[in-house]
């Protein structure tokens, strides 16, 4: 069988649970190869076709791609990717190019990010500061399981704590941060039963953020603002109906320079502020 078979067999098998799209099938093919979808020279083991049969009916179910592939580029690398944690999105990428941007010129940053889940947003700092003190904090042992090894692999430098973000300021030193980002949990138990189809393969933990979607925000914005050194910065991502009652505690807290950025569908997804 060569690849253009065997990619109509992949569509085929799709067609039976879920609308397949060209990723879809790339994404399988390559996994269960280990080639490229065009390279019309290979041609399909028997063993390579039972991997894709059966990675293409998991697909079927409802599971999502990136834990088929296994791994998941973000930004310019790639990162492990399966159940135990939080699928990364590109609302998150914006996240790190803000704080890439707004600590340029800050020599060796002191960084923690909360909430870590697979470890992305401190492993895209660190990649682009090698001389940053990252610390990448999570709660749920096989989250912090999965970001050890994402760490390991691509920046070992990195500072992973086990801990509760709830807690974790009774660890920092006072005004002793130039950057604390987050990715909290942010949706409502109301949004979150209404999305359940298309969420309920990741955990359930990294996306509940209480009743209104605002507990995290309430907690992090006073409790760590103490902990961030003169002209420190906090960042979130936010959900997109989030931006004005975050601002708010940002400003209620004694933030300034407080600043929204939108996401791709130019939805608000990022805030922002600093301390004097």
């Amino acid at each position: 069988m060569n690849s253009l078979e065997a990619c109509r067999r992949i569509k085929e098998i799709l067609e039976k649970g879920i609308v397949p799209t060209e990723n879809d099938i790339n994404v399988i093919y390559e996994t269960a190869t280990g080639h490229r979808r065009f390279d019309f020279s290979h041609l399909v083991s028997d063993e390579e076709l039972i991997e894709i049969t059966a990675l293409a009916e998991r697909r079927a179910s409802g599971e999502p791609l990136q834990y088929i592939s296994g791994r998941w580029p973000f930004l310019d690398f790639e990162v492990k990717v399966d159940r135990r944690a939080l699928i990364p999105r590109p609302e998150t990428e914006i996240l790190a190019e803000t704080c890439i941007d707004i600590i340029t010129g800050k020599e060796k940053p002191v960084i923690t990010d909360l909430c870590s889940g697979s470890g992305v947003l401190a492993i895209a700092l660190k990649r682009v500061y090698p001389d940053a003190d990252v610390t990448a904090v999570e709660l749920s042992e096989d989250a912090c399981a999965l970001l050890k090894e994402n760490s390991d692999s691509l920046c070992p430098g990195i500072r992973v704590k086990s801990s509760d973000v709830f807690l974790y300021q009774n660890d920092i030193a006072d005004r002793s941060h130039d950057l604390i980002v987050c990715n909290p949990p942010y949706i409502t138990e109301k949004d979150y039963e209404g999305n359940y189809d298309e969420l309920r393969e990741e955990p359930r933990m990294a996306f509940l953020g209480g009743e209104d979607g605002l507990i995290f925000y309430r907690h992090i914005i006073p409790s760590y603002r103490g902990k961030l050194a003169a002209g420190g910065i906090m960042a979130f991502e936010i959900g997109n109906e989030q931006a004005e009652a975050v601002t708010s505690l940002f400003e209620e807290n004694g933030y300034c320079g407080i600043t929204v950025r939108k996401d791709y569908s130019s939805l608000d997804r990022i805030v922002y502020a600093r301390v004097n």
